[in-house]
């Protein structure tokens, strides 16, 4: 199958497919990753000239890689690469199944596909930082990937329990001190 590139970056040799429908975007190539259950799962990479990072994007539950290729491509404008893809049992990681027959599971997601992802990104790039953007469960599933210590930034968006401002306020406290005490020590 021949590759169709759009970025001035060509990947290494063997790691992309392309069967892009998708045509109107500007940048990126489709591209395959395997996680180590031997499960294929399938992204997109966003490659700027000269990238001064590179980020993984994660998504929430349920929503395909699609919704968040305007935000990489804008994250290329200002010189960061991209990678978003789809978790096993969503969009092109399927793998030809339908999404009933799926035996995926939202630990799956965070255990292996999210770190296969960042392996990816850490043998294509072993020189840039890789910095993660977590939406929702993408956000909350970094807790359970064994390598998320080699990621050089962490940015969650809409994690549940981000906002505890409406809960009472010995509710609250907890929260707060993960916040702002706890969040403090990690950085």
């Amino acid at each position: 199958m021949t590759h169709r590139f759009v970025t001035s970056k060509q990947p290494r040799p063997g790691c992309c497919r392309s069967d892009s429908k998708d045509q109107h975007l500007k940048t990126g190539y489709d591209l395959s990753f395997t996680a180590r259950d031997s499960v294929e799962l399938g992204g997109r990479l966003f490659v700027p000239d000269a990238p001064r990072a590179i980020v993984l994007i994660c998504a929430t539950t349920g929503v395909r890689q699609q919704f968040y290729w305007k935000f990489a491509e804008w994250l290329t404008t200002k010189s960061y690469g991209a990678l978003t893809f789809d978790y096993r049992g969503i969009g092109a990681s399927l793998n030809g199944r339908s999404v009933r027959e799926s035996q995926a599971k939202k630990q799956d997601w965070g255990q292996l596909d999210m770190p296969a992802a960042l392996d990816f990104l850490d043998r294509e790039f072993p020189d840039l930082p890789i910095h993660l953007v977590g939406h929702s469960a993408g956000g909350q599933l970094i807790g359970l990937m064994p390598n998320y210590d080699r990621l050089d930034k962490i940015v969650t968006v809409g994690v549940l329990g981000a906002n505890s401002y409406s809960w009472h306020k010995f509710e609250r406290f907890p929260s707060l001190v993960m916040r702002d005490v706890l969040v403090t020590m990690i950085q």
